[in-house]
């Protein structure tokens, strides 16, 4: 049996859960299962279990998507079909970024946006939310290199190397659903504008067995010199408060002694040739041949910083010193990334549903 004042949830590609630990913030949500193979993700849930921060009677698969049956979740949790609020999760996207070779479905990760299907298909929830990259929204069922396309002189197009045609097959695939009519939104945000001090571009696909439009909110942040041209040219002052910076976020922490998976003595040295808020543009050109490898950008703590990476190659480089950023100051800059500064967007599943009932 479930609290009928909150929203039921079933989480899948649950990663460490931070979508879902911004749900539960809103005292709305319930979540009574996810699903995730990572053993590093699936103890950070546990310790969040323990701690209080997520339920802890909330059912934990840890195990690969593809060996998860929906119907065997639905008894986990003792639920019939239909009877679920929300099902949320994010796909792999590695294989739809345009940072990545976009092999799309030809990469077994891509298609594992039908496992997500499958999952709305048996379970049959009131909702889902999908997250994925802005890339999904232009990627191809069949990626054809740039060099090889028709404006480079190459064949036209097939079908299924046209943009958007995987989410086009997505669409399609879940109004074919049996006994279940979804609508689907798309929305394409970034999180720079919802007071994320991060540039990070993503996809949320919003559907709902109701055939309700979704009005995804406005913007809440915007530019400075937004605020400024607005006052100048209509004499009114913006709504929008100024974008959050790096400043905003962790520009209180004073770290003794910081952990940091840190540079090389070479990498320092190339790093303290660049500015704070600058690239590796303003080496010089003897300097850059012998360090272009060694070094790329570096915060200011005055403006956004681009999406944190996690990879031990992308260590993000300290806004001020010759050193990388410690990991409570990463931790910190990820609390308020898209998708905890989008909670406002499931909170629309509570007028949608007092419009229905």
């Amino acid at each position: 049996m479930t609290d009928s004042s909150q929203y039921t949830v079933v989480s899948i590609f649950s990663g460490g859960m931070g979508l879902d630990l911004g749900l539960k913030s809103t005292g709305r949500f319930r979540i009574l299962a996810c699903i995730e193979k990572d053993n590093a993700c699936t103890e950070t849930i546990r310790r969040n279990q323990q701690s209080g921060k997520l339920d802890r009677n909330m059912k934990v698969f840890e195990r690969d998507i593809c060996a998860v049956s929906p119907s065997e979740v639905l008894d986990a949790i003792g639920l019939q079909p239909e009877e679920l609020d929300l099902i949320v999760g994010g796909p792999p996207c590695q294989s739809f970024s345009t940072a990545g070779k976009r092999r799309t479905v030809q990469d077994p990760r891509g298609t594992l946006l039908w496992q997500y299907l499958n999952f709305i298909a048996v379970i049959k929830p009131k909702f889902f939310l999908m997250e994925n990259v802005r890339g999904l929204l232009s990627a191809a069922l069949r990626h054809r290199p740039i060099a090889k396309r028709p404006e480079k002189g190459g064949l036209a197009l097939e079908p299924d190397e046209e943009p958007g045609s995987v989410v086009k097959l997505f669409a399609s695939d879940l109004k074919n659903i049996p006994g279940a009519s979804y609508h689907m939104d798309c929305f394409e945000v970034n999180a720079v504008n919802y007071g994320a001090p991060q540039i990070r571009e993503r996809a949320l696909f919003i559907g709902n067995r109701y055939n309700a439009v979704v009005d995804f909110p406005d913007p809440t942040h915007g530019p400075s010199e937004e605020k400024e041209m607005q006052l100048s040219l209509f004499g009114n002052e913006s709504d929008r408060k100024p974008w959050a910076t790096l400043r905003d976020v962790i520009g209180d922490l004073r770290e003794e002694n910081p952990v940091v998976m840190d540079f090389s003595p070479r990498k320092k040295y190339y790093l303290s040739l660049v500015p704070e808020g600058s690239n590796w543009r303003i080496i010089t050109k003897s300097s850059l041949l012998a360090g272009l490898e060694l070094v790329d950008s570096r915060s200011e703590s005055t403006k956004r910083v681009l999406a944190m990476e996690n990879q031990f190659r992308d260590r993000i480089r300290h806004r001020c010193l010759e050193r990388a950023e410690s990991f409570r100051t990463r931790a910190r800059g990820r609390r308020r990334t898209l998708l905890l500064s989008l909670l406002k967007t499931l909170n629309l599943i509570n007028s949608i549903q007092a419009l229905l009932s």
